[in-house]
């Protein structure tokens, strides 16, 4: 674990607002898109699922990194994995994404699956994934 780095499991309406507003300053979404996403949480606060948990990432008491685990047809699903850009590069989305992974193990999962920037490629690889196709994304 780097110094400094505390990881919690998002369990709170605080606690997920905080979440949603470090994914969107590690990923490139749009205000609204993030606006909508924190409007939605504000309505109807926290709702926990048996098949979603979130995590969120702290340096030093600050929010820094997320990642969502989804589990379904006894594949567990690693998403919404984002760091933000001042705190790349100390392992803090490695860590962000291994405790998912040792949560659905210990819950039976053995099959993990996750989609990848070019970014997280090499995070990924050390956690011990293979690439085993491409998804191109258009928009116009």
């Amino acid at each position: 674990m780097p110094a400094g780095v505390t990881l919690e499991r998002i369990d709170t309406t605080e606690s997920l607002q905080l979440g949603v507003q470090t994914i969107a300053a590690g990923m490139p979404w749009p205000d609204a898109g993030r606006d909508y996403i924190l409007d939605m949480v504000l309505k109807h606060g926290f709702v926990a699922h048996p098949s979603v948990r979130y995590y969120l990432a702290r340096l030093n008491g600050q929010p820094v990194a997320t990642s969502i685990l989804y589990l379904a047809s006894g594949v567990a699903g690693l998403y919404c994995v984002a760091t933000v850009p001042s705190a790349r590069g100390r392992g803090i989305g490695r860590a962000i994404s291994h405790l998912p992974l040792l949560d659905a193990r210990d819950m039976g999962y053995r099959v993990a699956i996750l989609q990848a920037t070019e970014k997280g490629e090499r995070v990924y690889r050390r956690l011990g994934f293979e690439e085993v196709c491409r998804i191109h994304f258009w928009q116009r």
